[in-house]
């Protein structure tokens, strides 16, 4: 069934004056945040939006923007089936999972597009679809619309994608046996824009066990043959991944450069709102903001590992004996995960609240993380590296010291030790024991102090702030980026495959 949510009838196609966008995001929390923020600005500058997404996602949209205020900034929504998605799968949630049920959800919706065109009715003229949806181009073909591809990572990941694609062939001759790691490392090692990678464990695990070594090759091919990749950073955090996405690489057989459009960071102070789009999570941002703001400038730590990361008990004693044994100041948000615990006391060891009450915060809720990044008291940010983590943490000069777990959450972490120098691991990624020992997060703190190397991060960190902020501001590389986006879509070129 087909719900608009603050539409007005003013779409035109083809020979019309206004250019109207289908803007497909993930849905998955950090995508979808930055996925709206995206659609404001490009709003604001003259574009029709339409935003395809979930029931729950279009009730928050409306409690926060409400349907005239929707409205009023010219995006509606499209609500599509929840995805079907079977909750006992591997990793049920996973993007890979997620992407293949949401073309199931939205082909109903394409056939009422086609449906349009065919009756000579307004529809979209352009579309612009998460990287992860790769069926996006079989859409955009049948509509004939242009299509670009949103990428809400980092442009190191979008290059590691192409280069998939580009060198897809030679990837997929690499036998299985012990030597298929390596082999398939010295593939990407040392290609334009990946030279920071030092190892295979650098790499997200894509396996063609796992099935995600075929999707990023899929992923890849998505975005090398879309009219351009719509990226959540901006060109100074990643010149030189930027710079290789456009030239694509020397000696491929496949080379697909593609047009780059670095407008991030997308989120910034100046549009904060503290909204969560995670269901069933108590809002803890106040009880934050408040706490902070009785801490001395640049003393405490943030520990934050996202809403998708799920710790067990024996993992969050470890790093909670490290906080009290370090003296550190902290605010912890430690999220229930999937239920994983009802109360603080179910996993703290015993006593901790009561030895840390004072210099130390723990809550469960929802956070408004740029708002806390930005806090003149936070110092330092503990991060799973989720790329939207990182990129706040960058905007806002604060240093990382990097607990990545899944994905590419090593690959990010790599990159800003090696590239920005700008944070820490908390161990060599080549290590991936299933626990952090106390002692290992006891020696990161240590590492991380403004005695040792942490001067250094924060100085390095603290100047991609003033980078970031200087990119968004009019005239700025980010903000020009989106200006040529805008261009693009207004005067579309055909792409043809090779």
């Amino acid at each position: 069934m087909e719900t608009i949510v603050g539409s007005r009838d003013r779409e035109e196609n083809g020979t019309g004056n206004s250019h109207h966008l289908l803007f497909i995001p993930m849905i998955m929390q950090a995508h979808f945040a930055s996925a709206i923020r995206l659609a404001e600005k490009l709003s604001a500058r003259g574009l029709k939006i339409t935003i395809v997404t979930i029931s729950k996602h279009a009730e928050s949209l409306n409690k926060i923007y409400t349907p005239e205020g929707l409205l009023k900034l010219g995006l509606s929504v499209e609500v599509v089936e929840d995805p079907k998605i079977d909750p006992k799968l591997p990793s049920a949630w996973s993007p890979l999972n997620v992407a293949k049920c949401m073309e199931e959800s939205c082909r109903p919706l394409l056939q009422r597009l086609l449906g349009k065109k065919k009756a000579g009715s307004p529809y979209p003229t352009c579309m612009l679809a998460d990287r992860f949806f790769t069926w996006s181009k079989e859409y955009a073909e049948q509509l004939d619309i242009p299509r670009y591809a949103y990428a809400s990572y980092a442009a190191v990941t979008t290059r590691l994608m192409q280069v998939y694609h580009e060198f897809e062939d030679d990837l997929k001759q690499i036998p299985d046996g012990p030597d298929w790691e390596r082999d398939w490392f010295e593939i990407f090692h040392g290609k334009p824009g990946l030279e920071f990678l030092s190892s295979a464990s650098d790499l997200p695990g894509a396996s063609r066990s796992n099935g995600w070594f075929d999707f990023a090759i899929e992923i890849g091919r998505n975005i090398c043959t879309a009219e351009g990749v719509v990226m959540n950073s901006f060109s100074e955090l990643e010149s030189k991944a930027v710079e290789a996405i456009r030239n694509g690489s020397p000696g491929s057989r496949r080379q697909k450069a593609t047009r780059v459009f670095p407008v991030g960071p997308i989120s910034d102070l100046r549009s904060f709102r503290n909204e969560s789009y995670v269901s069933n999570t108590d809002d803890s941002h106040a009880e934050c903001m408040e706490w902070l703001e009785k801490q001395p400038t640049k003393s405490v730590l943030y520990v934050c590992l996202g809403s998708q990361v799920v710790l067990e008990k024996e993992q969050i004693g470890h790093l909670a004996r490290a906080l009290d044994a370090s003296h550190q100041t902290f605010l912890w948000v430690l999220s229930k995960g999937r239920g994983n615990f009802n109360t603080l006391d179910d996993v703290l060891p015993e006593g901790f609240l009561t030895r840390t009450c004072g210099r130390g915060l723990v809550v469960t809720g929802w956070v408004g993380q740029l708002q806390v990044l930005a806090h003149p008291s936070v110092g330092g940010f503990v991060s799973h590296c989720g790329w939207q983590s990182v990129l706040e943490s960058m905007t806002c000069g604060v240093p990382i010291i990097g607990w990545p777990h899944v994905a590419e959450q090593h690959f990010n972490c790599r990159y800003v030790q090696q590239v920005l120098k700008a944070g820490i691991g908390i161990r060599d990624d080549s290590n991936r024991a299933p626990i952090v020992e106390q002692l290992e997060f006891e020696n990161a703190f240590k590492l991380f102090s403004p005695e040792k190397l942490g001067k250094a991060l924060a100085f390095n960190a603290a100047s991609f702030g003033r980078k970031a902020a200087a990119a968004v501001s009019r005239g700025g590389s980010s903000d020009k980026a989106i200006d040529d986006l805008i261009e693009s879509i207004k005067q579309p070129r055909e792409i043809h495959e090779n």
